[in-house]
């Protein structure tokens, strides 16, 4: 069907506010070589792929976790051989013995008697180039491993090898190298990550289908050899000395068990990533909008927003100048445009995102949610636009389908579109599950985690909808990066499940924070590359080498950590499930762990640097623990030291070990928590505390946004059947509300105390961290307003409408639409009434006047 053609069928479509709902049909895809093969069904049918029975979820013991794999997903010479993680081990017992001549070695030696036998051999402007060149990006893997090589040859005997274009007589070439034309390495992968490592009597290949995959033949060996790359500074590393390196002769050749490993964000080591076998392979997926809205604009324009406020979606009311309206077909046209200009400039691309910008995808216009499932998002609340997002790409993939059908069109499964669609997805469409809005804590379907369930249950559901799924985690607790965190014990699960699911396109968001990074990224490297990689023997054999005397200790403590987050039944992010999650019992296992480690490793290095790292750690728990409760005491002072000891120990890790705690950590300290502690400690300092508010209050959880219709802000509307729910010392999600979204209406009746106002001064309602908008109200008035979000302090000045020596009713709106962090909201930190004096510039507040319900909006989402 040609674009005019469809977009007019589609504009039928939306006159008649109907959206096509195929039936979903059975079928299946087969693999051959690695790529999908199978055949296009059209639009009205979907593909769907078996779901082995043994995929269903088990939470298992570390001892017991099953790690089998469905081994017909990649081909039978290119799924690896469980390797023993012991060094030098595994060429012995994998290695494919070739024909040897009468009377020749076994082996290829490459060092003896305190002499290098071999030569590095690679091409002369590789070894010599500067790797750090932009035109250099692509060789420079290549450059680093010949050097690598020979340095950590040197490292292991004392011995340097030769390291040039063309070895000299009496040494065995090791060649570095790109396969050549036509050659065949035995092994295939989908994005060039396949190499052969050919070990013979005159001489060595180690051969990649691409610059990196040459260079992770070389980091095979060298992994082999014993050496181990945990983290990306020198004292993190295991490189062994060894007396003799000889490797018995033989061919193999190897290929990922996931198409894609890329782990990125933050600014991680590429040096690390490559000696750990990760390719960042970007799949086509991301926020994409703005490429065909604002991206196709000459910049001499006015915004497209004030030119076609018509290719906008309606929130609230209004329009907003954000994301795009979907059943517009001239927004279609945009879509389709910028699309096939990118494949006919890219003609080796495997495609292009097609998906939302980040956040939630609404439009209130009739057109647009009539292509919607009519369904509210179970976790964000508001309406699922899955189906409007699949519609949009199924309508681009039927325009350029017949002239780019190897292409693919990506986006994310994500906020409100993650839901299973009720139409079918087009064959090119190749979405990536990105679980943002799910437990952070716990492996894809613990069955503990009620969310942790329902991703599972998408995941399969997708993944028989479509060709191709891939999935994107998140390395670390998002929007912190300071508390002791680990993702060990559920990557473990999550990475061979989702391939067995199915899913072989694996991006992991990362940041460069080691100290809760080590063991867990090297272990995910493994688990990518080798789906099938002994986890428990890489642990037995990481502890002993890393943390040496102190192995049994730190193993205790990481297994005491792993525990506590993958059992944990808490849903709340950011920092808002730490005392629930590191208990003092649990925080007290951790403390005596890291003591019994100090004392076994005393100075010894480099262990006692490595045991730097998790220290740092606890001291930021620390630091949380006294500024959240010393808060919930009203010990304002405690809270201030709290930041400051916070701010000191990043300050003093960050110098030591810059790369191994992000700048990060700084910036999300600040957004969510900092302000609160400080100005909690300068009300102490500067101000008089009237009252402390308390922590239950009366509340009534408006999800209709209902309530100022009502008239819940007056005193004289009945509170007495409302909920009783606590503030600052429990979260929603504590309290059975994990994904409620809306207005909360909290009320209180209050003893105002007796106090007078010297001149100057005026008496203000602190909230320590209200998450969001907030709307205060005295005996029915609006008093007082300010806009928060992250958890931010707010406060209003109160004077006129306080009568002291009375008690006045008091109601608290809080706008909870827009999800900040899981499972939290509202008001979310201790609040008090004070008295201080107007800083410059601060204005006395109005005179109080009636308030009038039904003038505007209480809130809007802007």
């Amino acid at each position: 069907m040609s674009a005019t053609k469809m977009i007019n069928a589609i504009r039928d479509d939306i006159n008649n506010a109907a959206s096509c709902h195929p039936e979903l049909v059975e079928g299946s895809h087969e693999k051959a070589g690695g790529k999908d093969s199978s055949t296009s069904l059209g639009m009205t049918k979907a593909r769907t792929c078996c779901i082995p029975n043994e995929a269903l979820y088990e939470i298992t013991s570390h001892e017991s976790f099953d790690r089998k794999r469905d081994t017909g997903r990649v081909p039978a010479a290119a799924t690896p051989t469980r390797r023993r993680r012991h060094p030098g081990a595994w060429f012995s017992a994998a290695l494919l013995p070739v024909a040897l001549a009468a009377g020749a070695a076994a082996e290829s030696v490459w060092s003896a008697g305190g002499e290098s036998r071999v030569a590095v051999v690679a091409d002369a402007e590789i070894i010599e180039m500067n790797p750090d060149a932009r035109a250099n990006a692509a060789r420079a893997p290549l450059h680093w491993a010949a050097h690598d090589l020979v340095d950590y040859l040197e490292k292991m005997t004392g011995t340097r090898p030769f390291l040039g274009a063309e070895p000299p007589e009496g040494l065995v070439p090791v060649r570095v190298r790109l396969k050549r034309d036509g050659e065949d390495l035995g092994a295939t992968s989908e994005f060039g990550c396949a190499y052969r490592i050919d070990l013979r009597a005159d001489g060595v290949d180690l051969v990649g289908e691409s610059y990196d995959a040459a260079a992770f033949a070389v980091y095979h060996v060298l992994e082999e050899l014993g050496v181990r790359w945990y983290g990306p500074a020198e004292w993190a590393e295991i490189v062994p000395r060894l007396e003799r390196v000889a490797l018995p002769l033989g061919t193999r050749a190897f290929a990922p068990s996931f198409h894609t490993r890329r782990l990125w964000g933050g600014g991680i080591s590429r040096r690390w990533l490559l000696r750990n076998r990760i390719r960042n392979v970007q799949i086509p997926q991301g926020h994409a909008f703005h490429g065909f809205m604002q991206g196709m604009e000459p910049r001499d324009q006015p915004p497209l927003v004030e030119r076609h406020p018509e290719y906008y979606p309606i929130v609230d009311g209004r329009v907003r100048g954000s994301m795009a309206n979907l059943s517009h077909p001239d927004v279609l046209q945009r879509a389709i445009d910028r699309t096939r200009r990118h494949f006919e400039t890219n003609p080796d691309t495997l495609g292009i995102a097609v998906g939302p910008d980040d956040g939630f995808l609404i439009d209130e216009r009739p057109e647009s949610r009539a292509l919607m499932s009519g369904k509210p998002d179970p976790l964000s609340k508001v309406q699922d636009s899955t189906d409007l997002m699949v519609n949009f790409a199924n309508w681009i993939a039927e325009a350029l389908y017949d002239d780019y059908p190897d292409k693919v069109l990506g986006f994310y499964i994500y906020a409100n579109h993650q839901m299973v669609p009720t139409v079918a997805p087009h064959p090119m469409l190749f979405p990536t599950v990105a679980p943002i809005h799910f437990s952070r804590y716990t492996s894809i379907g613990a069955p503990h985690s009620p969310t942790a369930v329902m991703l599972k249950n998408i995941i399969l559901q997708w993944r028989a909808l479509v060709p191709r799924l891939g999935f994107y985690l998140y390395n670390f607790n998002l929007a912190d990066l300071a508390m002791p965190f680990t993702r060990t014990a559920a990557f473990r699960r999550d990475l061979p499940n989702l391939h067995r699911w199915g899913l072989e396109y694996a991006v992991i968001e990362s940041l460069n924070n080691w100290h809760t990074m080590i063991p867990g990224s090297y272990m995910t490297a493994q688990l990518m590359w080798d789906v099938e990689t002994d986890v428990d023997a890489l642990l037995e054999e990481f502890y002993p080498l890393y943390y040496g005397p102190a192995a049994d200790a730190m193993r205790a403590y990481d297994r005491l950590l792993e525990d506590a987050y993958e059992y944990s039944s808490a849903y709340s992010g950011n920092l808002w499930a730490m005392h629930r999650i590191l208990t003092p019992e649990v925080m007290s296992g951790l403390e005596e762990a890291l003591q019994r480690a100090g004392e076994a490793v005393g100075d010894a290095e480099p262990y006692a640097t490595r045991l730097a790292i998790p220290r740092h750690s606890m001291r930021f728990a620390r630091a949380w623990f006294k500024g959240y409760f010393g808060m919930q005491r009203f010990d304002f002072p405690a809270a201030g030291e709290a930041n400051r000891e916070f701010l000191a120990n990043l300050e003093e890790a960050r110098e030591r070990f810059p790369d191994f705690f992000s700048r990060t950590i700084l910036s999300y300290w600040n957004a969510f928590h900092r302000q609160a502690f400080e100005q909690a400690e300068t009300i102490a300092r500067e101000g008089v505390i009237l009252l402390e508010l308390p922590d239950v209050w009366r509340v009534y959880l408006d999800a209709t946004l209902s309530g100022e219709s009502m008239g819940l802000y007056d005193p004289r509307s009945p509170k007495d059947t409302w909920l009783q729910i606590n503030t600052y010392s429990a979260t929603l999600d504590e309290q059975g509300f994990p994904y409620y979204r809306g207005l909360i209406w909290y009320a209180l009746d209050i003893d105002i105390p007796a106090f007078e106002v010297p001149d100057g001064e005026e008496v203000y309602m602190w909230f320590g961290g209200n998450d969001n908008n907030t709307r205060i109200f005295i005996d029915g008035r609006l008093a007082g307003e300010f806009p928060t979000g992250n958890f931010r302090p707010g406060e209003a000045a109160l004077t006129p409408y306080l009568r002291p020596g009375t008690r006045q009713h008091v109601v608290v709106a809080v706008d909870n639409r827009a999800i900040c962090e899981l499972g939290t909201g509202g008001i979310m930190r201790p609040a008090v009434l004070y008295r201080r004096a107007r800083r410059e510039g601060e204005l006395p507040p109005e005179p109080p006047t009636d308030f009038h319900p039904g003038e505007g909006p209480l809130f809007t989402t802007e």
